[in-house]
């Protein structure tokens, strides 16, 4: 299917599970956060001693509240996206102090630097295309979007009108709850297979081209992906085939289960955690090669699909002529061994003593097109490249490991264990 659980649907759960404990509820269960929330203001107005001010309205985001009059000599700066955003320059003291904001700081230098980070654990590009519209009101001088893990999210894309309303009666009328509850979990997908690539590249155009009428440039973000690693997607177990070859699993029995996910497998050849799972299997009885190319096999599908994302950043933004930051490549550089594994504690999100390397590259990015840039960015004087080709490759330096950053992965991942429950998916399949 177009959007099913193995094509990426639950990509932000790591993150969604740090969210989740900030905010105290289930909030990948929670529908009003999916259809309604993304229709209200992210932003609402207060005016206080000091003037308007713009304070942030959506759950769980921590976006700065800001003055609607934008200060002479100062550089606004909003940053869009998914979680990567949403946790993007959240911890400075893993990245000691270099926040986007100071980076852009030596760029610029004598120029004041706001930057507002407006990422939401989940949000796809539709939901980030709604975001763009309302900031490009707050008159931006910079928009840095981090998009394109979400979009195979069974919630992604535009809610339907029916589903929209079904929730809103919902959360009001607690019997059409009850009647609807299992028809509001089930949101509209695209006709075509590829129909979640069409909609992120009809998306991201529209956030290019609509930046671009406001003159203010967007800089699209490539993100990095751990390729090494299968993705922590959902357990499939409402396929009969996967669930009867998981049970073997949790027993231990591991030859009966090598043989359940071999059928299996027959009948799913392109199911990722199928040929993840029977080399598992054969690593625990001993077959290490038979293993390995199992695990070969998962990652060379899960390649796939990430490039083809990928490409669509790439070629759209050439299209358009917008300004690329090549994340996924900056990170490769950065890894002595050419594989990016140890720089992510899972498939997207990264330790946070890399964030000085996302900065510096959305830096380079900027003065790689500082001649194609709008007067805002460079009226008190040229770009710092000095500091950009020297102290900045100094910042940009991706240590392999670091034992806050182990710390920090550890607390993550316990996090978002909960997904990961087998006796909670048995209950579901028992379910249906």
């Amino acid at each position: 299917t177009p959007r099913s659980p193995i094509a990426g649907s639950i990509l932000a759960l790591p993150l969604l599970g740090a969210v989740q404990g900030a905010w105290g509820g289930n909030l990948f269960e929670d529908q009003t956060y999916w259809y309604l929330d993304i229709h209200s203001s992210f932003f609402t107005p207060q005016r206080d001693a000091g003037g308007l001010r713009m304070i942030p309205n959506r759950r769980t985001s921590r976006a700065a509240a800001f003055s609607k009059d934008k200060a002479p000599g100062s550089v606004r700066v909003f940053v869009l996206g998914g979680s990567v955003a949403w946790q993007y320059d959240n911890n400075p003291e893993y990245a000691d102090g270099w926040t986007l904001q100071r980076v852009l700081g030596k760029l610029l230098p004598g120029r004041s630097i706001e930057v507002i980070n407006c990422g939401m654990g989940a949000y796809d590009s539709y939901r980030e295309l709604l975001v763009l519209r309302e900031v490009l009101q707050y008159d931006p001088d910079l928009i840095v979007l981090l998009s394109g893990n979400n979009d195979a999210m069974p919630q992604a894309g535009r809610p339907g009108l029916a589903a929209t309303a079904s929730v809103w009666l919902g959360n009001h009328l607690g019997f059409w709850r009850r009647l609807t509850s299992r028809a509001r979990e089930a949101p509209a997908r695209p006709a075509s297979r590829n129909g979640y690539l069409e909609e992120f590249e009809a998306n991201l155009r529209a956030m290019i081209r609509e930046s671009a009428a406001r003159k203010v440039p967007l800089v699209v973000c490539a993100l990095p992906r751990q390729l090494g690693v299968p993705p922590p997607l959902g357990l499939p177990l409402e396929r009969r085939g996967f669930f009867d070859a998981w049970a073997f699993w949790e027993r231990g029995d591991f030859a009966s289960a090598e043989k359940a996910w071999r059928r299996y497998l027959q009948q799913q050849p392109a199911d990722i955690l199928g040929h993840l799972y029977l080399g598992r299997c054969l690593e625990r009885r001993g077959a290490f090669r038979a293993a390995t190319e199992e695990y070969r096999r998962s990652n060379a599908i899960i390649m796939q699909s990430y490039l083809r994302m990928s490409q669509v950043v790439r070629r759209v933004v050439r299209e358009e002529d917008a300004i690329l930051c090549d994340l996924e490549k900056a990170f490769g550089d950065a890894s002595p061994k050419g594989r990016n594994d140890h720089l992510l504690y899972d498939s997207v999100h990264w330790f946070r003593h890399l964030d000085p390397l996302v900065s510096v590259s959305i830096a380079r990015s900027l003065a790689s097109r500082k001649n194609a840039l709008p007067a805002a960015l460079t009226a008190s004087g040229s770009m710092d490249q000095a500091w950009l080709d020297q102290e900045g490759r100094r910042v940009a330096s991706a240590r392999a490991a670091r034992e806050d950053a182990n710390a920090e992965s550890s607390a993550i991942n316990w996090l978002s264990s909960g997904f990961w429950s087998a006796a909670a998916s048995r209950r579901r399949f028992s379910e249906m």
